[in-house]
């Protein structure tokens, strides 16, 4: 890996994390709805494809339910045979419009027999505010059919109150590890410190203590086991409490990490991270 060195700058430290373990799931379908429905059936005039891009987690389209007629607006993925399998997880991305507080949706599954409701998500207790993405996952670890199927069904009660969905996954159940930063995810590879994701810890006078946390995430549906963190460099960086905890649970697990810079001498500095999770970054901080 190369170091990029500033020229410009008095002091630069840089903080990489290299993981022992690939830990992302294997997808069986994904739908983005970029060419369509893809193969969801809409139920009726209180659901559809969602064409304006302000409520598509990505790019210009997504799917839509609205109101509360169950007749109307269920919002139905194409038959899929998770036969072969034991457990797996389904995520997806979901925007609000309009919603009152206790107003949402519903996910449901089908296992070849019948429908079940895999979970309800309202506002006010599962997500905070309307016009803002968030990303829900689930794990379906009994009923798995050759004909099994899931959909969505808005819980509101007026005719303007809408529920987006977009980036939708079904993928075999492992831990699936999500690195943020100031709640930003930070790339797989990613080799270009910022500040936004807390990579750049910025400007600080040499003997100035800097602290960035980090949040790991498990967006898989079985446990994520984290290694011991060491570090190459514990002259200039430590790792400070609280400690992280293993394991992450499945699906809504979090814990974090905080790392410490503290250096008294000026010069380029570097400190090698070692977790058990597949995503390598790097921090940069800049003395003067």
């Amino acid at each position: 890996m190369k170091t990029y060195v500033p020229k410009n700058w008095l002091f630069a430290a840089y903080f990489c994390v290299v993981t022992s373990l690939s830990v992302f799931s294997q997808t069986i379908v994904s739908y983005d709805f970029e060419t369509g429905l893809q193969g969801w059936i809409d139920g009726g005039s209180d659901s559809g494809l969602n064409t304006n891009s302000v409520y598509a987690c990505n790019s210009s389209q997504s799917l839509y339910s609205k109101d509360d007629e169950a007749l109307n607006n269920l919002t139905t993925s194409p038959s899929l045979n998770l036969s072969a399998y034991s457990s797996i997880d389904f995520s997806f991305c979901f925007i609000g419009y309009r919603l009152d507080t206790g107003e949402g949706f519903s996910v449901e599954y089908f296992n070849g027999t019948s429908w079940s409701t895999l979970k309800t998500y309202v506002l006010g207790t599962d997500f905070a505010s309307n016009n803002v993405p968030y990303e829900f996952y689930l794990t379906v670890n009994s009923g798995l059919s050759s004909n099994s199927s899931f959909r969505f069904s808005s819980t509101a009660n007026e005719n303007n109150e809408y529920c987006y969905f977009d980036d939708v996954f079904v993928k075999v159940s492992a831990p699936e590890i999500d690195v943020r930063g100031n709640n930003i995810s930070i790339t797989n590879g990613d080799n270009t410190p910022a500040i936004s994701d807390h990579t750049s810890y910025g400007t600080a006078n040499a003997g100035t203590l800097i602290t960035r946390t980090y949040t790991i995430y498990n967006k898989g549906g079985s446990n994520l086991n984290i290694s011991n963190i060491s570090l190459s460099n514990t002259t200039d960086f430590s790792i400070i409490p609280p400690y992280y905890a293993s394991p992450v649970l499945p699906s809504t697990g979090t814990t974090t990490f905080s790392i410490q810079f503290n250096s008294l001498t000026l010069g380029t500095k570097h400190v090698l991270l070692l977790l058990q999770i597949m995503i390598l970054m790097k921090l940069l901080i800049n003395l003067i």
